[in-house]
């Protein structure tokens, strides 16, 4: 539950597995480290006999997985702790022919206020010689590293049935900013299962845009809860997950890996390129329905400076104002559900203060009902001139900040106005 979420880290591979092993010969070797969302951290290694280790049969083509069963490989645990280096005999495995498998690996540091997201090795190939029995087989040659890929199984528990939903992503750590899954996803989805997937709010949204959606957890995630939702007949779930075009083949790939009966559909959206806002605004367009469904937008930690803040309050607006003018124009329109909601997360990696958070985002706070503040704080408008958001706190939990949007406001200082 979300009020557990203290510290998050993550295991993760120091180095890739190979590509194929003979069982004759080879150990399955591997080294393994808990990191926070960037570093390996020291001294939480310390007693291996915490880690497990398991393993199963796949078949990747297929996506079609066995049972995991629990190895006993030998470990060592390296200087201060950074990592511990794994091996298992491949001889010790129950193969009389080839099979492709995977690893899991899994923490218990005891603490109950730490997170440990557990992961999985991309699939290797085992051997039972050094000539494989049929020359047809498609086994990787020649034997090589494969790219260093995590797979992350990730749970989120409804408060209500406490029964976990649980998604599989994968990770290409070095390839991209957003090509693995960060805290703020994990705080965000976790909030999402005790608020719009409690049976209360059920109606709540029936359209979620995630931008910047990076692996896209939380549009899967989304999916998940609206196909689950208690719906009006009317109403058709959407889910749209934006990001860049470089991200874009891990975004698919993870949302084919977790289908659902509601359609994620991914789009590039770059928001300092006109052309594509315009493109994903009008496309917003063709796909509205009569009446307009109550729209969620999502942004899991994109502020990561100032100009990227400055390009999403422009995004926002234009977003805002175009679902707007469909609801104000849909004959069945209802102020009660035609709403247009805006969260943001911002993960605090910096030791800031309250106060120093909302100038990162641009954001100003009001608290309960307050929502009608004349301007924001003049520290906001210096550093977010043009645009600023009036919000409100969620929620906060592992330094993670949840913010909703409750109006979007364009105010200049005098000196910026003065000079243009």
């Amino acid at each position: 539950m979300l009020e557990e979420f203290q510290t998050i880290y993550r295991l993760r591979f120091r180095k890739s597995l190979y590509s194929e092993y003979n069982k004759t010969v080879d150990n399955i070797s591997f080294q393994v480290e808990v990191a926070d969302e960037f570093e390996a951290i020291e001294g939480i290694l310390v007693a291996p006999d915490k880690l497990r280790v398991f393993i199963r049969r796949v078949s990747p083509h297929a996506l079609v997985f066995g049972d995991y069963f629990e190895v006993a490989p030998a470990l060592k645990v390296c200087p201060k702790a950074k990592f511990i280096l794994a091996s298992i005999p491949a001889k010790s495995l129950s193969a009389d022919e080839g099979h492709w498998y995977q690893l899991k690996i899994s923490l218990d540091t005891g603490d109950k206020k730490q997170l440990v997201l557990p992961v999985f090795s991309d699939f290797f190939y085992l051997q039972p010689s050094s000539t494989p029995s049929d020359p047809n087989d498609s086994i990787p040659s020649p034997k090589r590293r494969i790219l260093c890929s995590n797979y992350r199984e990730i749970s989120f528990v409804d408060p209500l049935s406490r029964q976990p939903s649980t998604f599989v992503v994968k990770e290409d750590y070095g390839a991209t900013i957003g090509s693995h899954v960060y805290d703020s996803s994990i705080v965000l989805g976790q909030y999402l299962y005790e608020t719009i997937a409690n049976q209360d709010h059920a109606c709540q949204y029936c359209r979620v845009i995630e931008l910047g959606a990076g692996c896209g957890l939380i549009s899967i995630a989304a999916a998940s809860i609206l196909q689950r939702a208690h719906l009006p007949s009317s109403s058709t779930p959407q889910v749209f997950a934006t990001d860049r075009k470089s991200q874009l083949p891990l975004l698919q790939w993870n949302v084919e890996r977790n289908p659902s009966a509601v359609d994620v559909s991914c789009h590039e959206l770059d928001w300092d390129n006109g052309k594509h806002v315009q493109q994903f605004v009008q496309f917003l367009g063709t796909t509205s329905v009569s009446p307009p469904p109550s729209t969620l937008i999502l942004a899991a930690d994109v502020l990561y400076d100032r100009d990227a803040a400055k390009s999403l309050h422009r995004l926002l607006l234009t977003l805002n104002q175009q679902l707007a003018s469909v609801s104000n124009s849909s004959e069945g329109r209802d102020d009660r559900t035609n709403r247009i909601d805006t969260w943001l997360v911002y993960k605090n990696r910096s030791g800031l203060s309250h106060d120093e958070v909302l100038t990162k985002v641009g954001c100003w706070c009001t608290h309960g009902q307050q929502q009608q503040h004349s301007t924001p704080p003049s520290d906001i408008v210096e550093n977010h001139p043009g645009l600023q958001l009036q919000s409100q706190l969620l929620v906060t939990a592992a330094n993670v900040y949840i913010f909703q949007v409750r109006r979007i406001v364009r105010h200049t200082s005098p000196t910026n106005s003065s000079s243009g």
